[in-house]
């Protein structure tokens, strides 16, 4: 499943003021976090994230609790995953 990207730094409008000034041809992306985290609640699951040449790449992603368990229980909405690619 390809997680959904939003916007190239091309549909940002005129006059946008970018943040970072980089020579040669540069593709930005924003994370729609609602998506992905519908997304990650299937995990495992594999997902398509863009690499610094511009194209993609896949990753194997699962929930992978690093939190001792009373701290876990005390912020249960705290998730980490581990991914491979």
């Amino acid at each position: 499943m390809k997680v959904g990207l939003g916007a190239s730094d091309d549909d940002r409008g005129a006059g946008a003021t970018p943040a970072l000034r980089l020579r040669g041809h540069v593709h930005a992306y924003t994370l729609e976090r609602s998506a992905l985290k519908s997304v990650l609640a299937l995990a495992p699951v594999v997902i398509s994230l863009p690499a610094p040449d511009g194209s993609f790449q896949r990753f194997r992603l699962e929930e992978s609790a690093i939190m001792v368990p009373g701290l876990g229980r005390k912020h249960p909405g705290i998730k980490t995953y581990s991914g491979r690619g």
